[in-house]
């Protein structure tokens, strides 16, 4: 992992977004939050260089313990898996492709050599405020962007070597036609790889509407104020191989069994609930291989 640099000194950039791109508000505020715990799980010191350059209120967001343990999670979960990929192909020529970056600092934490092309792809509102946020690693790296829904998009990427796309963060904010779509355009694009990404089980994402709903008549959440939501998930991670012929399940796991590490209360409801069977299927990472 590369340490940030000093916080430019310079006035602080007001924040636009709207819609599933303030997310990475809410994933930012966890990861920095993470960094001042007693044992933090992603330790992401980059998150706090580019939230030190930002004029928000994080507090506004209200993150629970549990989310911002989950989150961070994951987020650690995909930098494993990302590492695992570029150390057992370490002899070959690669291409990382990180979908819906947003800020996060991926590049930088998980680290790349010279046989490693690093792509961060992102919608352009979200691309100019990550480059004036972020610095670009050194190394074969490029941002760009556009919508990965965009088949045009997906088209101008290489696809001369192996590659490791990692979604964080996105699925479930997109129509299940669109997730299809897009696993099929990644799977047909590129020869070979992995396809890293978190997804949502439906009865959640239909359980969160009807919360949204009731929040709404009372004050609205963070999200609903940001006009966003969850749109779709995934009930049977293994079904997903039907999406394409060469695409294979390599691992999934559960959520619920990510948000045991630190012992508060919320942790120690969360492994109590990991027991039950039907909290295994709340939402899952997935890591799967593919070939085109």
């Amino acid at each position: 992992m590369t340490e940030p640099p000093p916080v430019p000194d310079s006035s602080k950039s007001k924040i636009a977004l709207t819609g599933t791109a303030a997310t990475l508000l809410l994933s930012l505020a966890c990861r920095v939050d993470d960094c001042h715990q007693p044992e933090p799980i992603s330790n992401d010191k980059w998150a706090g260089y580019v939230a030190e350059q930002i004029d928000y209120d994080f507090n506004s967001i209200g993150i629970s313990p549990i989310t911002r343990d989950a989150i961070c999670f994951r987020s650690a979960c995909f930098d494993a898996w990302t590492r695992e990929f570029l150390d057992q192909n370490k002899d070959r020529e690669l291409t990382v492709l990180h979908i819906a970056c947003g800020l996060d600092a991926r590049a930088h934490r998980v680290g790349f050599g010279a046989n490693v092309r690093w792509i961060d792809l992102d919608l352009p509102d979200v691309v100019e405020l990550r480059r004036k946020l972020l610095p670009e690693p050194a190394g074969d790296y490029k941002l760009i962007a556009g919508s990965a829904l965009d088949e045009s998009v997906i088209a101008s990427i290489p696809n001369d070597r192996p590659t490791a796309v990692v979604i964080e963060g996105l699925m479930y904010y997109i129509e299940e036609a669109q997730v299809h779509d897009l696993i099929r355009s990644l799977c047909t694009r590129f020869p070979s790889g992995e396809l890293i990404f978190d997804a949502m089980n439906p009865l959640v994402v239909t359980i969160h509407r009807w919360t949204r709903r009731f929040a709404n008549l009372v004050s609205g959440t963070w999200m609903e104020r940001q006009g966003t939501g969850f749109v779709s998930g995934i009930g049977d991670p293994v079904a997903v191989e039907k999406l394409h012929p060469g695409l294979k399940l390599r691992s999934s796991i559960p959520w619920i069994r990510l948000q045991v590490k630190n012992p508060s209360l919320g942790q120690w409801v969360a492994s109590w609930l990991a027991m039950l069977p039907v909290m295994q299927f709340t939402g899952y990472n997935l890591r799967y291989t593919f070939e085109s």
